[in-house]
């Protein structure tokens, strides 16, 4: 039985002991690239395409898939995953791109997100969102008029199915088919950010991220990574009125949903958006990852904890340690019950050009403590835990912060690991 050795991160912005926990490097055991039968090159467009952001445990299996809207890789094949053998079968040709992530309805349903429909899929494999019922048989669900809507975020939330994407819908759980919009009738999709220099800057508004909460619920559209927006321009927090139906909206400023963002924190990026990411609703809190969402992959730049106080969003930033980056939350229930929050981040080794990949657990979503971590090329972008262990996904490269090289001549994969594959940390 292995020792492991805590370190304490509180919200205070506690110092992480990085050094601390064990490196479980040498326990790493592949199980399979379900990916690699749909993208098998050494391409960019393949190992964009394979990349994981998601491993969803779900009555036994790991549900994995992957894709590209830019350009577009579609179709998404979604796989189910024995976590013991390590054996995948496509369950589903999903019509669309890409698929970011997968949802558990409260009705025990399972659902994906869609980013663009494929229009080349058979139109009964076509969707803006999936659904797998009860029966295990897949479908395509419409949630906008607009073959183009992205889904970026799913909630299911006191028994209906939210979607958020160019707009915000929603539908009964017992009848996903039956969608409307949830946005006021006046409702306008362009919205203007003005300079600290003068002038404005124009975006279509997209929504990005619901955040649900036991009384209400919060969708968050993404806005422009520029200082001088997050200076100058409050972010706007949608939140659903029971009694009329729709989302409304107010403004709140950045220090509610992102605050104490340090310059070591961000990207030097001309391009993007920021919104939260992964918002995983624990216990009292709502945990989520925020930074700059690209096609295909995330640059986080911090890890907050967030509470409902009078109805509006509080977050207070996690501090995991100077350069280490969260990029997925998951959560895991013990035999006994026990509710746990796991976060997955990495930090770049630069003596051996390594990402050093970190687990973190929490059981309350305000403090947090590091399990383990463990070495690959690149970093690990997907976990979910089940009672075998930890299963992790290797995601694309974080070129952006690290810049790292590809032994192999490549442009698809760096170091030593293939994007899309998965590994098991018993």
């Amino acid at each position: 039985m292995r020792k492991i050795a805590f370190s304490l991160v509180v919200l205070s912005f506690a110092t992480a002991a990085f050094a601390e926990a064990p490196d479980l490097t040498g326990s790493m055991q592949f199980l399979c690239n379900p990916n690699l039968s749909r993208w098998p090159t050494k391409s960019s467009n393949d190992g964009r395409a394979r990349s994981m952001t998601t491993i969803v445990p779900y009555k036994g299996k790991l549900y994995v898939s992957g894709g590209c809207w830019d350009p577009n890789m579609g179709y998404a094949p979604i796989f189910a995953v024995d976590p013991a053998t390590g054996s995948f079968e496509k369950e589903f040709a999903a019509g669309t791109e890409r698929i970011d992530f997968f949802r558990e309805g409260s009705d025990g349903c399972l659902y994906a997100g869609g980013l663009d429909v494929h229009e080349r899929s058979p139109a009964d494999k076509q969707g803006a969102y999936f659904r797998k019922d009860l029966d295990g048989n897949w479908s395509g669900l419409a949630a906008k008029v607009g073959s183009l809507m992205h889904v970026w975020d799913i909630c299911c939330w006191k028994g209906y199915v939210y979607s958020a994407g160019y707009h915000i819908c929603r539908a009964p759980e017992s009848s996903p088919d039956k969608t409307t919009d949830a946005l006021p009738g006046d409702y306008k999709n362009t919205v203007k950010f003005s300079k600290l220099s003068g002038g404005t800057y124009g975006v279509d508004r997209r929504f990005y991220a619901f955040l649900p909460f036991k009384d209400d619920l919060f969708c968050i559209p993404y806005n422009y990574p520029y200082l001088d927006v997050r200076e100058k321009n409050p972010f706007e927090e949608w939140r659903f009125s029971k009694s009329k139906g729709i989302f409304e909206c107010t403004t709140r400023p950045w220090s509610e949903i992102a605050p104490n963002v340090g310059t070591n924190d961000m990207l030097a990026v001309q391009s993007g958006y920021v919104a939260p990411v992964s918002a995983v609703p624990f216990k009292d809190v709502v945990v989520y990852v925020f930074g700059v969402v690209s096609v295909d992959s995330t640059n986080p730049w911090c890890l907050y904890s967030a509470k409902n106080v009078n109805h509006h969003v509080k977050a207070t930033k996690v501090n995991l340690g100077e350069g280490v980056y969260p990029f997925c939350i998951s959560t895991y229930t013990t035999k006994k019950g026990d509710k746990l929050l796991n976060v997955l981040a990495a930090q770049f080794d630069p003596t051996d050009r390594k990402v050093v990949n970190s687990v973190w657990e929490s059981r309350d979503g305000v403090s947090f403590k590091k399990l383990f971590t463990f070495k690959t090329g690149q970093q690990a972008s997907a976990l979910a835990r089940t009672d075998a262990g930890f299963f992790v996904g290797i995601g694309w490269r974080f070129t952006t912060r690290w810049n790292l090289a590809c032994k192999d001549g490549s442009s698809g994969n760096a170091g030593d690991d293939v994007s899309g594959s998965i590994y098991k940390i018993p």
